[in-house]
């Protein structure tokens, strides 16, 4: 969320900034996706 920040304070374009959330959503997703296959390995054994 730092890079976002600083993004906003040094004006960055729209085009910058919505990379940079999607940056971040496909981030959380893969962490996400990361959770539930070690919960689900956890689950199992």
């Amino acid at each position: 969320m730092l890079e976002r920040q600083t993004l906003r304070e040094r004006e960055a374009s729209p085009l910058v900034l919505e990379q940079n959330r999607l940056d971040i959503v496909h981030a959380q997703q893969e962490l996400a996706q990361a959770l539930m296959s070690e919960h689900t390995a956890a689950s199992v054994a």
